[in-house]
């Protein structure tokens, strides 16, 4: 529940949710954010590289790091510019993955099984963590993989996404 001003350096907007307003995903060298109902949504958008600084407080209600655009602080400012590829680590294992948290990655030979609509697991050698395609709820639909199919297995694939904590002690990837 403080107040903060976080000041992004080339900063990469790496996701924003379906409804196109509420929440946007950015990471610069220092870590990543998800930032949720900011008049500044409008200017976050994917493909973008960020300056600035933001006036947030701190929403508690999640074990990631998310915050929100105070309303009583002074105006938000940035500049954005296009960018054609984002900042990604290459990951070879998944406690490499899981080291990443808020980070965007790049896992090559993959095996990716979808068990429901918008679930499934990604499978690096014998190791497995949880892959998330989209919420049904639209402000948490941030990515999507093309061709999802219930019930597919596609192997030796490769997944470049979003690292998020699902608890304090577990992770998942958002393609």
């Amino acid at each position: 529940g403080t107040y903060a001003n976080l000041t992004l350096t080339d900063a990469e907007v790496i996701g924003k949710s379906a409804d196109g307003y509420s929440t946007v995903f950015v990471q610069d060298a220092t870590g990543g954010a998800w930032i949720q109902y900011t008049s500044l949504n409008n200017s976050l958008n994917e493909g973008t590289k960020i300056n600035g600084t933001i006036y947030t407080v701190k929403r508690v209600a999640s074990g990631n790091a998310q915050i929100k655009e105070t309303e009583d602080t002074p105006s938000s400012t940035i500049s954005a510019e296009t960018i054609s590829e984002y900042t990604t680590v290459s990951c070879a294992t998944i406690d490499e993955v899981n080291a990443n948290l808020g980070r965007v990655v790049k896992i090559e030979g993959a095996t990716v099984t979808m068990t429901s609509a918008t679930a499934g697991t990604l499978k690096v050698g014998e190791e497995e963590i949880a892959l998330n395609n989209g919420n049904a709820t639209a402000n948490q639909q941030l990515h999507k993989m093309d061709s999802w199919v219930k019930d597919e297995v596609k192997e030796n694939v490769t997944v470049i996404g979003i690292v998020a904590a699902t608890s304090a002690t577990k992770n998942q990837i958002l393609p």
